[in-house]
């Protein structure tokens, strides 16, 4: 006889908050996160509003800051969905949803670079909305790496000097 099916949403739901939690209180990820991706990833965000701000170059548009916006979203977030799909071996479910946020953000990524021609303001509110899911993405994909994780995996072998040898005997044993 089968098993009834099972409901798997609370089991999703409680990956994707293991993931949003484990990273809380890990300087490196914290770093990396600030540095690594709105820093240098956002590095056309930031040029653009500083040639806004202080009319660099003649710049008094906010053109370019809504295209290095709109272009910053999909770039971090279908990164970091890729990246969920390929590294998530046991996990059908999250690799699903690492294809849907994929497939959403690049479909927002066209929509919110359309949109820049008539409808400029929703455009740059669609890319600020979804540079906040994409940010979302890379925290999931990223939560759990052991690369950002101070403490000493599970599956490293613990113990004293190896130029010592090994406690105990096998006196005794017959096979």
């Amino acid at each position: 006889m089968r098993e009834p099916k099972r409901n798997q949403f609370p089991d999703l739901g409680k990956d994707i908050g293991a993931r949003f939690m484990a990273p809380i209180g890990s300087p490196s990820f914290w770093m990396y996160l600030f540095i690594g991706v709105l820093g240098i990833g956002g590095l056309a965000i930031w040029i653009e509003l500083l040639k806004v701000c202080f009319g660099l170059g003649g710049t008094t548009s906010a053109d370019g800051l809504r295209t290095a916006i709109n272009t910053f979203f999909p770039a971090i977030g279908c990164g970091a969905a890729l990246q969920l799909v390929t590294a998530e071996k046991q996990k059908p479910n999250l690799r699903a949803i690492g294809v849907a946020v994929g497939a959403i953000l690049s479909g927002a990524c066209l929509v919110a670079l359309l949109l820049q021609i008539h409808h400029p303001w929703w455009s740059f509110g669609l890319g600020v909305t979804f540079s906040i899911v994409s940010l979302a993405m890379w925290w999931v994909a990223n939560g759990i790496d052991q690369a950002y994780q101070e403490q000493v995996p599970d599956n490293v072998a613990l113990g004293g000097p190896v130029n010592q040898p090994l406690a105990g005997s096998l006196a005794g044993y017959t096979t």
